[in-house]
């Protein structure tokens, strides 16, 4: 962090509407680190820095999880001093962070043969090297070589590993693990780490250390070329991706979308050109229950109080209306739900749960009704911050007058009612490795069920 005097918390923030552009991730200048978390995340007065560390490793990892599915994700960036950049291989660090947490130093094993002390016998080199005695029409050797391995950490292998370490974890480590490691007795020279790593290469089979020094080599040559580097940027302006891909990850449990894709086509002398609008999420359960979830990263609920203008616009309502009823068409007969998932700070959960019928709709209410969720507390907060009522949407018939009356029974079709649904960004991040999807699809199902009946 550079600042002994400081805090991690003095270093994090959460993102804003009135930061430009939004960027969330970690930013080094070279001095100080600056991480900035997803709207929505709780960073409390009395958070300490195990827990900050804890959120900052879980996104980091939420980061790695979209980078896998999305090519054109942000990826890291070293910035130099002319203003140029170049990639950043933080992947590269943190193999090497994590390699010292779970062994340590690297120690290069040293194997001697010698005739005397103790150590394992090696017959092969006990006869080649020794000579018999002949006892009683008996061969015998009255001396065996015998073998024995130690440790070597003073070998340049392990100076190098000693080097990448500690400049790993000045780095980038220090934000995530409360660890230091002190500054090694070599100085950075790219040539000669380059040839002892290259060399240690030559001499190993074992495919862990193997792993360790090709990662050793990418950040010797990162940190040869970028030599006046005076920091780097991880992250992303476009969080609204990580948020989509989280919360399909999550309740998502239809792997091709595409099969709910209207397709839509412009029929000209050109050639056809496809306009595809895929639903983000679709969750079903049972036989005859489908959802409908549009993720959307916005700033309704950021703050202490609902902000109305931070809502989903038109276009978003008619593309969950088209979808629902393209879905309708393939699923006679199913009952189909729409509804926008939008982040949200649980220590404000009261100004933002809608009363239905008098009763707040959060998951820890809902753990038991339809269908069936593990008792207790809720991994994943989540609540009902009230719907979009797009009844006017509905078809009409018309009447022999030519005027149009309502079908009311196609009024009372749920995909009409678009439920906003908030979900709790800090344990959507720090537990989503650890997330029961059962559970969640469960909850989440249990939530609007009751907000479609009674609100």
């Amino acid at each position: 962090m550079t600042a002994a005097t400081k805090s991690l918390k003095d270093f994090c923030k959460v993102a804003s509407a009135q930061d430009d552009g939004d960027f969330v991730g970690v930013n080094f200048d070279g001095k100080e680190f600056k991480v900035v978390f997803p709207i929505g995340y709780r960073i409390e007065s009395d958070s300490t820095d195990a827990e900050l560390r804890k959120g900052i490793r879980a996104l980091l990892h939420s980061f790695a999880h979209t980078q896998s599915v999305e090519s054109d994700f942000a990826s890291p960036r070293a910035f130099h001093s002319n203003g140029e950049s170049m990639p950043f291989p933080i992947h590269t660090y943190l193999h090497v962070v994590r390699y010292f947490l779970s062994y340590g130093y690297y120690r290069e094993q040293e194997t001697i043969y010698r005739d005397h002390g103790g150590g394992k016998i090696h017959w092969g080199r006990t006869i080649k090297q020794v000579k018999p005695q002949v006892v009683d029409a008996n061969v015998v050797y009255l001396t065996q070589m015998r073998r024995k391995s130690f440790a070597d950490d003073r070998s340049l292998i392990a100076r190098v590993f000693h080097y990448c370490a500690w400049r790993s974890f000045n780095e980038l480590g220090c934000i995530l693990y409360d660890v230091s490691v002190p500054k090694p007795d070599i100085e950075f020279n790219e040539s000669l780490f380059e040839s002892v790593i290259h060399d240690a290469l030559d001499r190993t089979f074992n495919e862990r250390s193997i792993l360790l020094f090709r990662n050793m080599l990418d950040l010797v040559k990162c940190w040869g070329h970028n030599e006046h580097s005076k920091g780097f940027r991880y992250g992303t302006k476009e969080f609204h991706v990580v948020w989509e891909k989280m919360v399909d990850s999550v309740f998502g449990n239809v792997g091709n979308k595409e099969d709910y894709n209207p397709k839509l086509v412009y029929n000209t002398r050109a050639k056809d050109s496809p306009h595809p609008i895929i639903p983000d999420t679709i969750m079903i359960l049972g036989k005859d229950e489908m959802f409908i979830l549009d993720s959307k990263y916005y700033k309704f609920a950021m703050g202490e109080h609902p902000d109305n203008s931070g809502l989903p616009g038109s276009d978003s309502i008619l593309k969950q209306i088209a979808y629902a009823r393209y879905a309708q068409n393939m699923h006679k007969g199913s009952r189909i739900y729409n509804a926008f998932v939008m982040p949200y700070n649980e220590r404000f959960s009261e100004a933002f749960r809608y009363p239905c019928e008098g009763k707040a709709v959060d998951s820890d209410a809902m753990q038991s009704t339809e269908h069936s969720a593990s008792s207790g507390e809720s991994v994943l907060p989540m609540c009902i911050a009230g719907y979009c009522d797009a009844t006017a949407l509905a078809p009409t018939h018309s009447t022999p007058d030519n005027s149009c009356t309502d079908d009311a029974e196609t009024r009372q079709v749920p995909f009409y009612k678009i439920l906003l649904v908030l979900i709790d960004t800090t344990a959507l991040l720090n537990h989503f490795a650890d997330i029961k999807k059962d559970d969640a699809r469960n909850a989440l199902a249990n939530m609007i069920h009751y907000a479609q009946r009674r609100s």
